[in-house]
């Protein structure tokens, strides 16, 4: 257990200039520990990140295409040809479906929608559906949020007779843009200013472009494309940050029964919604649909105008989710087996394959072993034709999808973004993506890669844990992908008291710098916190919340890292007395437990001290369950402790 938090996670502070955050929290009337916040995500404007308005909004009609769709769409309109919207199955699409469909409907069009099953087709277009639409009466196919690599669909559609409009937002691929329609996406319009927009947020562009931007349309939609945008994880900064904010205060205004049902369900308030409420409350309910059924029904849901009929789609999404869960739970655990029994974590990706994992799920799965592990892992499901399709996940530094393009000879298709991709593979090329995705990884990843990272937005003391200070932050709303919860850092706090939960991972720890004590939790850090003792002097990093107890409402901190305290983590006393006992003892298998037990502290002060004398040249040791020591040369000689790197760190 020790062993897996020896390195401890590098901890960056980014506040340097103290004079400006003390100049900002006067302008704004924030408290400093806000400004310090603002001023780390602000950038160059700080007025428009504190308060987004509509000029943050761009003219649909600066991206590339926009012209064209909006004449094309608007003469389908009016000769009344069919249209079909087709959309992803995920919760970017399914908003993105919505929003265009519901205001086609509005002005009259005939129209339809069309959403893929990812068990049966996978994502995006594929031709046998191209074909069946347009023997249907198809004449026109609008996607929404997919799309930019289907340049043999779109030569499939153009050759069939079928007109095909393409909105996207995904990386596209070089010489797999569509030639044969009209594509929509910011990151290939060079006049865009703004490159990292959602599905939705396409999707909601070409509403507003076939609207005139009429402003009663814009009010009703936005909501929907703030729910796509934070769901589908991009960035919350420039026009993103416009379109969740705005979106998320006009979500009490809309009347969709649909919407209503499903807040209802999830026991969200609309007058007061967060975008950890989406991510967290609305956004799994959307998707369980489309992960473990099918992704229409949450289009239905907002189609709705029959508010029972609502609320029975609403309850059956909320039980999708838990069948999810429990689906996602059991394929974890069973990864889990696969890559500890293999040693995969020792690669720098992780694939781990196997049968018939359900396709709606393994997304997630990758999400957890990604964060289990810190490194960049694929789950891949092969089903009963030998193909395998796989969902990806990465950490910072590691762009997922320029790794997927190093390995395109042994892929069937691939496709999504730097920390999130999608693939699909023949089973028997999966041990050669395997070692080719590692070779490639072996030349990008450093140390510095694989060590988690924590931003730390400001230090503070335990009083600035007050209300005050927490509603504060409220100004920084929504968070997200480059708009994270500020995270704050406490440093050389003692620990009082440990209250570790039994049957489950997390801790409670009270804590003083001398003058004023605090109670913080610490959710899923139970392991690394027993390494710890009371009686130690710690750092903790964390974010600031609200709970209410015996219905007191009260500030907390809510702990993320803990890590041992710079200079006064141990003294020399301290090493002394671990010297005495590893002095009169003549064991060289010692159990770290008796030697902690032996001067009253955790584990890891004693890893750390023997560091010390390794460093010396007074031991050599290996850590397993079992500490094997070795004296060595210096052992029984005057030493100079400043000459040891752990002893500087740690005491003084």
């Amino acid at each position: 257990m020790l062993k897996d938090y020896i390195k401890e996670k590098n901890w960056i502070f980014e506040n340097e200039n103290n004079d400006a955050a003390e100049k900002l929290s006067l302008k704004l009337g924030l408290p400093k520990l806000t400004a310090s916040a603002v001023l780390n995500r602000g950038g160059d404007n700080i007025d428009g990140y504190v308060n987004p308005d509509k000029s943050l909004f761009y003219d649909p009609f600066l991206l590339k295409g926009m012209d064209k769709a909006v004449e094309k769409i608007k003469a389908a309109v009016k000769n009344m040809q069919t249209i079909i919207v087709y959309g992803d199955y995920d919760v970017d699409g399914i908003t993105s479906t919505y929003i265009l469909m519901h205001y086609l409907k509005s002005i009259g069009a005939v129209v339809s929608y069309y959403i893929p099953s990812r068990t049966d087709e996978g994502y995006g277009l594929n031709e046998r559906a191209l074909i069946e639409l347009k023997q249907k009466g198809a004449d026109l196919v609008i996607t929404v949020d997919l799309g930019i690599t289907a340049k043999k669909e779109a030569r499939l559609c153009a050759d069939i007779g079928l007109d095909l409009i393409i909105t996207d937002h995904h990386l596209p691929i070089e010489g797999q843009i569509p030639e044969d329609a009209v594509v929509i996406n910011p990151k290939i319009s060079e006049n865009y200013p703004f490159k990292n927009l959602a599905g939705a947020g396409v999707s909601f562009k070409l509403v507003c472009a076939l609207s005139d931007m009429n402003e009663n349309i814009f009010n009703y939609y936005i909501p929907f494309c703030a729910i796509g945008t934070i769901a589908d994880l991009t960035e919350l900064c420039g026009e993103n940050r416009f379109i969740a904010k705005y979106g998320l205060e006009k979500i009490k205004d809309v009347k969709n029964i649909g919407l209503s049902a499903l807040l209802n369900i999830a026991k969200i308030n609309a007058d007061k919604i967060s975008s950890a409420e989406v991510s967290f409350g609305i956004a799994p309910r959307l998707n369980a649909a489309g992960r473990i059924a099918r992704a229409d029904v949450s289009v239905e849901l907002f189609m709705s105008t029959d508010a029972d009929k609502a609320n029975e789609t609403a309850l059956y999404l909320n039980n999708e989710n838990i069948n999810r869960k429990d689906e996602e739970q059991k394929i974890f655990k069973r990864a889990v087996e696969i890559i500890e029994k293999n040693n995969l974590d020792k690669n720098n990706v992780i694939v781990v394959a196997e049968k018939n994992w359900h396709h709606g799920v393994i997304g997630i799965v990758s999400s957890k072993i990604t964060e289990k592990y810190y490194k960049p892992s694929i789950v891949i499901s092969i089903d009963g034709d030998n193909i395998g399709k796989a969902s990806g996940r990465s950490i910072a530094g590691f762009d997922l999808f320029e790794a997927l393009k190093k390995c395109e000879s042994v892929l069937d298709k691939y496709g999504g973004h730097s920390l999130a991709a999608g693939l699909s593979v023949k089973a028997e090329n999966i041990a050669k993506f395997d070692k080719m995705i590692n070779e490639y990884a072996k030349q990008i990843m450093t140390d510095e890669i694989l060590t988690p990272k924590i931003k730390i937005d400001d230090c503070i003391l335990i009083s600035d844990v007050n209300l005050k200070n927490v509603h504060s932050l409220s100004v920084m709303e929504p968070y997200g992908i480059k708009n994270p919860l500020p995270v704050f850092c406490i440093k050389n706090v003692k620990i009082i008291h440990m209250r570790n939960m039994q049957d489950k991972p997390h801790s409670f720890l009270t804590l003083s710098d001398g003058k004023t004590e605090i109670t913080a939790p610490a959710f899923g850090l139970k392991d690394k916190i027993l390494c710890f003792a009371e009686g130690e002097t710690v750092d903790i990093c964390g974010t600031l919340g609200e709970n209410t107890y015996n219905g007191s409402l009260n500030a907390q901190f809510i702990i993320r890292d803990i890590r041992a305290s710079r200079k006064t983590f141990f003294s020399k006393d301290d090493l002394r007395k671990l010297y005495v006992v590893l002095k009169n003892n003549d064991s060289k298998n010692i159990k770290i437990s008796h030697l902690a037990n032996a001067i009253k502290c955790g584990s890891l002060k004693i890893y750390r001290m023997l560091t010390v004398l390794k460093e010396l040249d007074m031991i050599n040791f290996t850590l397993d369950d079992e500490i094997y020591i070795e004296k060595d040369k210096n052992f029984f000689k005057t030493t100079d402790l400043s000459a040891s790197e752990e002893f500087n760190i740690y005491s003084n």
